[in-house]
């Protein structure tokens, strides 16, 4: 269903005219990305802040390297905060696996009990930097509450932009008819001007980038856009490779995606050259008769043991570009009551004015369990 980018708040004190009738018509075809994103509930302030819902990880990395013993280990982590006493780990190192359990755990360090079943499984060693998979608590029976595990929730933020487009026409323009006849030519330079004001919103959420102000009279705010903020895997790729094997590139992107925690990564924006070389990739499997009067050369979804994403051709992304993401992780949000709207000004002399204003921000939630994806 098309995101009409219509106000989706209760206070309708200050609200122009609604025009998302006409961002509902021109969506598809001009704003594709935005079509496919769901808007969030308005913002209240011009700095908008908003947190991420996150769950402990699966695993915990060694900062050091574990020898082999069977004496109990203190072994140098990250980060504690996650663990537990009495948590069953399991090593993963290239030695081979060793199942331990926590005797006791401080935010920077944990002391193992080797070879669990305590003294009997097998030992290996550790190198700095491998991981340590939780399997799970194993508590004792009539133990009392450990310590508090509670996650705090990641603060994020962004700043809201207003988008504007002045419509100024003299009388006479107005009574002139011209072919084809379209009725009001004020009416007409407002739905191409709404046009233009949505293709600058969906350009801003990919390529974006804030000026770090609250904005005044003088300086203007800007908000960050998807290329801003998506650096934990973002990836330049030479486009003869790419070519020759997209989905081996894509299915590589989803697997890291999905080391991170992403499930839920369901499209793959794509530039012009991206989508072409992806719908390139099945014509070695074409077989068309002299019989056939169509051929098709094109691919919409790839479905991989790594998620099942839709490809989305935006022509408003660079054309060598891919964006990883999960549409319910990347939020467009409008200011409270500055959805898109088309507001009556005061005339000048004989000259009838409007505006299409509209104000709003991004919230991209888990930016590192997103992707991008550079032809070079």
């Amino acid at each position: 269903m098309a995101n009409s980018l219509r106000y989706t708040g209760n206070d309708f004190t200050f609200i122009g005219e609604d025009i998302s009738p006409i961002m509902k018509l021109v969506a598809q075809r001009f704003t594709p990305l935005l079509d496919a994103l769901s808007m969030g509930q308005p913002a209240t302030n011009v700095y908008h802040q908003y947190r991420e819902r996150s769950i402990n990880g699966d695993y915990v990395t060694c900062s050091i390297a574990v020898n082999s013993a069977t004496a109990d280990t203190a072994v140098t982590i990250p980060d504690g905060n996650q663990l537990q006493v009495g948590m069953i780990l399991e090593s993963e190192g290239a030695l081979g696996t060793e199942k331990v359990r926590i005797a006791s755990v401080t935010s920077n360090s944990m002391l193992l009990q080797r070879g669990w079943p305590y003294g009997t499984g097998a030992i290996n060693t550790m190198t700095a930097g491998e991981k340590y998979w939780i399997v799970g608590q194993a508590e004792k029976e009539g133990a009392d509450q450990g310590s508090d595990i509670t996650l705090a929730r990641t603060s994020r933020s962004n700043y809201t932009q207003i988008f504007t487009k002045p419509i100024k026409m003299t009388g006479s323009e107005r009574a002139v008819s011209l072919a084809p006849n379209l009725g009001d030519e004020f009416d007409v330079q407002t739905e191409l001007r709404a046009i233009e004001a949505a293709k600058e919103l969906e350009k801003t959420i990919i390529r974006g980038v804030s000026a770090n102000t609250i904005g005044d009279l003088t300086n203007p705010r800007t908000m960050d856009g998807l290329n801003a903020v998506i650096t934990a895997i973002n990836s330049a790729v030479t486009t003869s490779s790419f070519a020759t094997n997209p989905i081996l590139y894509a299915n590589n992107v989803l697997k890291e995606l999905w080391k991170t925690g992403a499930r839920d990564i369901d499209l793959i924006a794509c530039g012009a050259d991206v989508q072409a070389y992806f719908s390139n990739g099945n014509q070695s499997y074409l077989n068309v008769s002299q019989q056939d009067e169509v051929t098709k050369r094109v691919v919409t979804r790839l479905i991989t043991d790594f998620g099942q994403p839709r490809l989305l051709l935006v022509p408003n992304m660079k054309a060598t570009d891919a964006l990883f993401l999960s549409t319910a992780r990347v939020i467009p949000v409008e200011l409270n009551g500055r959805s898109f709207q088309r507001t009556e000004l005061a005339k000048t002399g004989d000259a009838s004015n409007r505006a299409i204003i509209g104000e709003y921000t991004l919230e991209t939630h888990h930016r590192d369990k997103l992707a991008r994806v550079r032809l070079s």
